[in-house]
């Protein structure tokens, strides 16, 4: 540990503050690149500094982190370093040190700034990740060192107007950076406090739950996290670093509209904060960096709560169990269902109690031993009960919105399992196209369906239509790793299953995107009811083809329906449900389903109904 205890000592007693993605284009997007100097300059200059400051001291957040730039190549303050080793002119660095200009205004009022930036060159400027040599994995010692060297600039630039960094996409962290020898995280760490030796560092490894520190420089957790309510405190410290999570209080980073009422964001800060963590709320800013209005006032309420807790001594974290929960056995109005808990100690003493299963709406189903799981749990152990359920309301086999509550003793509220249910869907016909290129733009008004994880991360956004003769899939995937195996469903990978009629033997697809090594692959399992002989094959029938994002990929597939379905005509209702594997933190992958049903290659009872209109 780096003295890591004297330096967050202000943030722990800061509690809570506010994130402003303030971007050239959307977090997370490949968009912006397109943008030239003079239009980003006027971006810049629009910002309101005494406009943000006033919101940030109204709603009474302790500090700010403002975003430099990110994947677009345009940052809100220049760097001639940048500058000389891209070779871009016009800069795309704005005139403005933006930074310099917040900080200012802030300090007068005690609010602390910290700064975002990326671990790697803007994805989307090709000159900057040709001249930075930049690549996704690998050692990349070159590259480090210049960005190091554009780190180092900026640090000594602002001195102790900055008092912490926040880095964003550290997937690599094996190969890049743990290494006894320079460039690696202490030589990262020596250039972002080059300017100021008490400047907090965090490394964000992805969404990871719960949220961990990856090093002995880092100060305090990243925290990366996409629902609060799977995150328990675990008191002030992660090992050594300050426990601080991040989340977004709009739909996703930066935008809106706002997902949490009030009385759920104050929930989900004070269950952090009140232990001695810190908790960061993403908001959505306007143009000129202002919050936006109805975020504004959440965070008004916020600011309210939290400031009601100052002066009192963190209180002893809760033992809580961690629960997870998967589906063995789907119901249906007339076959019981089965599902499989699985209950883990991480503390570092024993733990028992008991949590209670109920449904959401309330009563449709019954419960085996009425719900309630007594456990009594050895520090760090884990147990996994099973147990039964039946449906009470025969309609709640086809209600896609239901789910299980698991209420956990000293827990903030429950959390909520999507329930498998024979969904009824209806697939719009679209044109009939034959370029999967077309499909973004065809499908612009085909509504979204989100693949979450049990844990509530977002995997995939999917489109589904009916194209011609073909299912048609426009997807965008949450992906860190961008890696293929032999074993398809154990890396990057969506699985499309289908069967004609309940009971036919599955129809399983993988849709394996490009990787730096691999094409993108569309292929299928072998027609072979004996599945010790079955094989995955190629599958010249699918056409498809991915594109690289920031942090994942977006997909298109055209799959002919008679073929897949092993029929003679697409017009008929089908049974279907879609996979996705994807890498959540830079090396382990999260899988999750579209309806739930994680055992999808061996049951369809929870497929849902597919009924082209």
């Amino acid at each position: 540990m780096t003295n890591s205890g004297l330096r967050t000592d202000w943030l722990h007693e800061a509690k809570w503050g506010v994130f402003i993605h303030f971007l050239a284009a959307p977090a997370s997007s490949s968009g912006g690149a397109e943008t030239d100097s003079a239009t980003w300059n006027r971006r810049v200059d629009a910002f309101d500094v005494q406009g943000v400051v006033r919101q940030l001291r109204e709603v009474r957040a302790r500090y700010c982190v403002l975003t430099l730039g990110q994947n677009s190549g345009h940052y809100c303050v220049p760097n001639e370093t940048y500058d000389r080793i891209t070779g871009i002119r016009p800069s795309r660095c704005a005139r403005r040190d933006l930074v310099a200009e917040l900080h200012d205004a802030l300090a007068p009022h005690g609010i602390r700034l910290m700064v975002y930036l990326t671990a790697g060159a803007p994805e989307f400027d090709p000159v900057a990740v040709k001249q930075f040599a930049w690549a996704k994995g690998g050692r990349c010692a070159g590259f480090q060192r210049k960005w190091e060297a554009v780190i180092r600039e900026w640090s000594l630039r602002w001195g102790r107007k900055v008092s912490g960094w926040w880095f964003d996409c550290c997937y690599f962290n094996d190969e890049m950076y743990r290494h006894p020898e320079e460039p690696n995280f202490k030589s990262f760490a020596a250039a972002i406090r080059a300017g100021n030796p008490d400047s907090l560092v965090a490394w964000n490894p992805g969404v990871v739950y719960p949220p961990v520190t990856v090093d002995a420089e880092e100060d305090y957790t990243a925290g990366e996290i996409d629902d609060p309510k799977w995150v328990d405190a675990p008191g002030r410290w992660e090992r050594h670093a300050q426990f601080q999570i991040l989340t977004f209080l709009g739909a996703f980073w930066g935008q809106a509209p706002i997902r949490f009422t009030a009385a759920e964001a104050i929930a989900h800060t004070l269950a952090i904060t009140n232990y001695g963590g810190a908790f960061t709320w993403d908001a959505p800013p306007t143009y000129e960096g202002l919050l936006h209005p109805e975020a504004f006032e959440i965070l008004k309420a916020v600011g309210q709560a939290v400031e009601a807790t100052r002066g009192r001594p963190d209180l002893p974290p809760p033992q809580i169990v961690r629960a997870a929960l998967k589906f063995t056995c789907t119901p249906t109005a007339d076959t019981p269902g089965r599902l499989s808990l699985t209950l883990r100690n991480p503390w570092p003493e024993p733990i028992r109690g008991e949590i209670r299963l109920a449904t959401e709406p309330s009563g449709i189903a019954r419960f085996e031993q009425d719900g309630r799981v007594p456990y009594d749990l050895a520090a760090g152990a884990e147990a996994n009960p099973e147990l039964t359920f039946s449906l009470v309301r025969a309609e709640a086999a086809g209600q896609s919105g239901a789910k299980i509550l698991v209420t956990r003793p000293h827990a903030p509220g429950p959390i909520g399992f999507k329930l498998p249910s024979r969904d009824r869907i209806s697939l719009k016909r679209i044109a009939a196209v034959i370029r999967v290129e077309e499909l973004e733009r065809v499908m612009q008004d085909v509504p979204a369906r989100t693949i979450r994880t049990v844990q509530g991360r977002t995997l995939a956004d999917v489109k589904v239509a009916v194209s011609g003769e073909n299912l048609a899939l426009f997807c965008r995937v949450a992906d860190q790793v961008m890696r293929q195996t032999p074993k398809f469903w154990d890396s990057s990978c969506m699985e499309v299953f289908g069967v004609a009629e309940q009971g036919d033997r599955i129809n399983q697809l993988f849709l394996a995107p490009a990787t730096a090594d691999e094409p993108a692959r569309g292929m299928r399992l072998s027609p072979d009811d004996n599945m010790d002989k079955a094989e995955i094959l190629a599958a010249p029938e699918i056409v498809f083809a991915s594109w690289n994002l920031p942090g994942g990929y977006t997909s298109g597939a055209l799959i002919p329906l008679a073929w897949w379905l092993n029929r003679a005509t697409a017009q008929e209702r089908f049974l279907f449900e879609i996979a996705v594997s994807a890498g959540v933190d830079g090396s382990s992958f999260g899988r999750a389903a579209l309806f739930g049903n994680l055992d999808a290659s061996g049951r369809s009872d929870g497929y849902a109904i597919a009924i082209p209109e």
